[in-house]
């Protein structure tokens, strides 16, 4: 039973009734609100929500003054109790044990193709629109969506294959295989064809000049268009069998990416016309070829996305980050930065948040929200509001909010424990016969969360 507002909310085994508290004392007759449910509990959340449970499968938000029922999204056996704590976490006392229910950090936005592979993702800062494409189709979305969003189409390319977008001053760039495409309003404003000089376009990125470069397999130049839109080549001392993966700009100069331990990383000053091999070798064991598939650069520091995990380059040396025998030797895709001090990188686990000062790393997957743990190679986009987008296997996501915003984890606090099978609470401290401590299979310890 909850008192809200003057009103008497009761939780009962035929269901939720409501009763107001009368001026002259006492309350009026109890009335049901809700259909005939074994309610068990009501915790009371906001003034908008409350959280119903009940002793069956099935549990309930509700709004008390519209009296709307929504059903939680999955079945739990038997709620008891709940409890709404500080960080908006919701813990559930169960039949299934203990249960955390918090709040998805990422929301899906829905296409008309649902549950397709996203290549590439941008934004339209002045008009505030994210653009983004699957194999076929280039899609916008209102890049003011809570919650998730829907996206509409903007173009498709029957015979086409977008694999890559970019957004400057002229409009939106995008590679769709073996040309790139000018789009101004929504509609193409002019085409470039590169068929005659390699395969597919798989990624393009503008520089803060606004000169677009390009990556093409099977060619040995990077190509460029410049703010006048004039095409450009430089030469890459490519080794036999390696690919231009991708190029990005950093303070001094541009990067290119590509493959095998000697050849793995180019670069140019601004000034240059040819880009010069700065690999270094790679002291660690290698499982096939070394591939660097994306650059991020943060004050004298390369970060390198690569097949045997995120490498930190500085110019002498190599140091491939240290995130635990589960992360560390994974291959990365896509490295991206989040803000000053923070990298956004992803492996087959999901996305990775990192602190570059202190080592320390957040991970978010499927069970915050995304679509799919996998991750596509152009798939992480920090937008202008520092919100993430997510590019995956099966659909696009956004976080809901800034990942800055740590949530505290609850300090667990040491209640009680089972001696040789004996319950024993303490409250100044626990005698243990000598040697028990050092045998867990004579001793169960048990936590609360406080």
């Amino acid at each position: 039973m909850k008192v809200i507002d003057n009103v008497v909310w009761i939780a009962t085994e035929d269901g939720l009734y409501r009763a107001d508290l009368l001026k002259q004392g006492g309350f009026s007759k109890p009335a049901r609100v809700s259909e005939p449910v074994s309610a068990s509990y009501l915790m009371h959340m906001n003034d908008s929500l409350s959280l119903l449970s009940t002793f069956d499968e099935e549990h309930y938000f509700v709004n008390l003054k519209n009296k709307t029922f929504e059903p939680l999204p999955f079945p739990i056996n038997t709620v008891n109790s709940s409890y709404y704590s500080g960080e908006n976490d919701i813990w559930l006392a169960s039949n299934e044990g203990l249960i955390l229910l918090q709040k998805n950090l990422f929301y899906p936005i829905t296409t008309p193709d649902q549950q397709t592979f996203t290549e590439a993702i941008t934004e339209d800062t002045v008009r505030y629109i994210i653009y983004h494409c699957t194999m076929g189709n280039l899609y916008k979305a209102k890049n003011s969506s809570i919650n998730g969003g829907e996206s509409t189409r903007v173009l498709s390319l029957p015979n086409g294959y977008f694999q890559a977008l970019a957004y400057g001053s002229k409009g939106l760039w995008a590679a769709n295989a073996f040309s790139v495409y000018l789009i101004v309003d929504d509609k193409i404003s002019r085409q470039w064809d590169f068929e005659s000089h390699g395969r597919f376009i798989h990624d393009i990125v503008l520089d803060n000049k606004e000169n677009l470069w390009l990556s093409q397999a099977g060619n040995d130049q990077v190509t460029s268009i410049s703010s006048n839109l004039e095409v450009k080549r430089y030469p890459v001392p490519l080794k036999s069998e390696s690919v231009v993966n991708c190029v990005r700009e950093g303070e001094k100069g541009i990067y290119v990416a590509s493959n095998g331990a000697d050849g793995y990383l180019f670069f140019k000053s601004h000034t240059e016309s040819a880009f010069t091999n700065i690999s270094i070798p790679v002291d660690f064991e290698t499982h096939g070829d070394f591939n660097v598939t994306d650059i991020v650069t943060t004050d004298s520091l390369v970060w390198l996305a690569t097949s045997e995990g995120l490498i930190r380059y500085n110019g002498h040396s190599l140091q491939r980050l240290d995130l635990g025998d589960a992360y560390s030797h994974l291959p990365v895709k896509t490295v991206k930065v989040l803000q000053p001090g923070y990298l956004l990188f992803n492996n087959s686990f999901g996305l990775f948040r990192y602190n570059i000062a202190t080592n320390d790393y957040w991970r978010y997957d499927e069970s915050n929200g995304l679509p799919s743990n996998t991750i596509t190679t152009r798939g992480i986009y920090v937008d202008h509001h520092g919100r993430v987008w997510i590019g995956t296997s099966v659909g696009l996501a956004l976080s809901n909010e800034p990942l800055m915003h740590d949530r505290t984890t609850l300090s667990p606090k040491f209640t009680s424990a089972k001696i040789n099978g004996v319950e024993q609470m303490f409250t100044r401290g626990l005698k243990v016969p000598f040697g028990r401590v050092l045998h867990h299979q004579h001793v169960v310890y048990f936590f609360s969360v406080g």
